[in-house]
């Protein structure tokens, strides 16, 4: 018999003998336990059959099983409450026992009364500020003593989940000394280490960082977030907040751009330098910078001012000039490329003169580009002139010659002071006439002196007049050696016939015949012959005279001799031609007086 909450009534069977006694005719049976267990049941005989007879029997207990519910279903999240029922079903009425609740191992709670509400019988579990994790959930029924109920299945829900928070907001944000722009870092090699920062942590977990990629671009220290630069590049950096009781562990990743940082301190000991054509070759020495590849060089301007020796980096002069020369060193996975430059200013050289030329000698007055130069060395092909060829020179000194070179790019002019004499002596060069200007001031325009001797011919009249005129002087023979006309002009071809003061002239004659000739003067206009006091000075007949004209070679009567020729002009002409002219030049002589009698300066030294 199974427990049903009331009394019950076993079934029984009695015999007499072979005969069954029928229940509620021959015996009643009665029984007042309702109880699980052994119980006792009084037979008492009836109509035919008197007396009473006990027998034992079993009240089985009633099997029941809990169903376990749990509020909120399947899932929570961590630390909130939550609520276990634990229905007990098949009992007949409220069973004897209690309820006992546990997540995995853990009790939550235990002797939990059963109550009725009339309909149902359970027991509720408050379970807490629960953890986190997955769990099996228990409702077991712990039996009462000679309970009526045995429990064949306690209440199981497996799997329930109870979550950790997440940490939504959990990033990184600018540092002291970063910024962060569309997830990425950017920083420059060289740049100090520096701290990561993160926000949005709710954790009370650590935070911790690592090197996603890019190891050989950048370290980090787990702990503190520091980075330290290693070469250019990208990497990115994972910071991760460890999970608590409460919160699920939370993670960022950001880009980490590495750019390549400017070479520092690359430069040419000077920015620019000069030298000299015909310095000797020199070495290119830009240093400094940061990159592990050498300094290379290129000339980028004045190919043909410099060039390269790219093996040995040694610069070689072309010619005067301007160059640059641009050093690189490349970049490298640290350092941009660095470039800097140099300016080179290549000044022509100054020939060396060697030996100056020789100048030819100024007679009386002149410029310098009357003066004949000859020869002259230096060490670089060229030519000598007058710095100034116009300069009027008048007395002897230092004049100075300014040599150009021929390569007048890579050489410059360059001068030298040379002697220039100046003799008061104008020879003419045919006849071999001298004239001492010493004591006379010439004309202020008067900037050169040119001398014209004309030999009068014998055939002529004038030579014939002043032999004529020689026969009738006492002092002299008929024979008229020479007749010079002499004409002195000046740079403009005008003639010079009067003179502020004496005029030496000397007129050269042989040794045999130096002491008995005399020269005389013919005036054209009185027809008249004056002694000039000739006097003989080293093979020279020398007379002083104030004004040019017609000047006669005479032997003297006192030591008469063979004729000897005088030397000639080489300006011979038909007889009236010369006569006509030395009529025409004496009449423009006397016109010429006037205009040059107040105009006179000395002399220039």
């Amino acid at each position: 018999i199974t427990y049903t909450g009331a009394a019950v009534t076993p079934a029984v069977s009695v015999h007499d003998g072979s005969i069954e006694l029928v229940s509620n005719r021959d015996f009643i049976v009665s029984c007042d336990n309702k109880n699980a267990g052994s119980q006792l049941a009084l037979i008492t005989g009836k109509g035919n059959y008197q007396g009473q007879l006990t027998k034992s029997f079993q009240i089985t207990a009633k099997e029941i099983t809990v169903e376990l519910t749990v509020v909120p279903e399947d899932t929570t999240m961590v630390e909130n409450d939550v609520v276990l029922t634990a229905t007990i079903q098949g009992a007949v009425d409220n069973p004897a026992g209690t309820l006992s609740f546990k997540y995995n191992d853990t009790v939550i709670a235990q002797d939990v009364a059963i109550t009725d509400d009339g309909s149902t019988y359970q027991a509720t579990a408050f379970w807490n500020r629960v953890p986190a994790g997955t769990y099996t959930l228990t409702a077991e029924y712990v039996h009462a003593e000679n309970d009526n109920y045995i429990c064949r299945a306690n209440g199981q829900i497996a799997g329930y989940e109870i979550s950790k928070y997440a940490q939504p907001d959990f990033r990184f944000v600018d540092g002291e000394d970063h910024t962060i722009d569309e997830g990425t870092v950017q920083v420059t090699f060289g740049d100090p280490d520096f701290l990561l920062q993160t926000a949005g942590k709710l954790s009370s977990g650590s935070v911790i960082f690592s090197v996603e990629s890019g190891h050989d671009v950048l370290t980090v220290n787990g702990i503190s977030g520091e980075v330290s630069l290693l070469k250019s590049g990208t990497a990115i950096v994972r910071a991760s907040c460890l999970s608590d009781d409460r919160y699920l562990e939370a993670s960022a990743m950001i880009n980490m751009t590495v750019a390549k940082a400017a070479q520092t301190g690359f430069a040419f000991p000077f920015p620019s330098i000069t030298k000299v054509y015909g310095d000797e070759p020199f070495d290119l020495n830009a240093s400094g910078g940061q990159s592990t590849f050498d300094v290379t060089y290129t000339v980028t301007e004045g190919d043909d001012v410099v060039s390269l020796d790219d093996s040995s980096n040694t610069l070689n002069i072309l010619k005067a000039g301007t160059a640059v020369i641009t050093a690189t060193r490349s970049a490298d996975d640290r350092y941009l490329e660095a470039i800097t430059h140099l300016s080179i200013t290549v000044e022509p050289d100054t020939p060396q003169i060697i030996e100056p030329p020789v100048v030819s000698e100024i007679a009386v007055i002149g410029t310098l580009a009357s003066v004949t130069l000859s020869g002259g060395e230096s060490n670089v092909p060229g030519r000598f002139v007058w710095n100034d060829p116009e300069t009027i020179v008048t007395s002897s000194g230092l004049y100075e010659l300014t040599f150009n070179p021929d390569d007048t790019v890579s050489y410059v002019s360059t001068s030298v002071h040379v002697p220039v004499s100046v003799t008061s002596i104008l020879t003419h060069p045919g006849s071999g006439i001298q004239l001492d200007f010493s004591q006379i001031e010439l004309p202020e325009s008067t900037l050169s002196l040119a001398l014209s001797v004309s030999s009068i011919p014998a055939d002529s009249p004038v030579y014939a007049i002043i032999r004529d005129l020689a026969s009738s002087d006492p002092d002299t023979t008929t024979d008229v050696r020479a007749v010079y006309d002499l004409t002195l002009k000046d740079q403009n071809g005008q003639v010079l016939s009067v003179f502020n003061a004496p005029l030496t002239v000397r007129i050269p004659v042989s040794d045999d015949q130096s002491s008995d000739l005399l020269v005389k003067w013919y005036d054209p206009i009185t027809d008249t012959l004056t002694d000039m006091n000739t006097r003989l000075e080293d093979d020279f007949l020398v007379f002083e005279t104030t004004h040019f004209s017609h000047y006669a070679v005479i032997r003297s009567t006192e030591n008469p001799a063979d004729p000897e020729p005088m030397p000639k002009a080489g300006e011979a002409g038909s007889m009236m031609s010369v006569y006509l002219l030395s009529l025409f030049a004496f009449v423009l002589i006397l016109r010429l007086i006037a205009f040059f009698g107040n105009r006179s300066r000395h002399a220039r030294r």
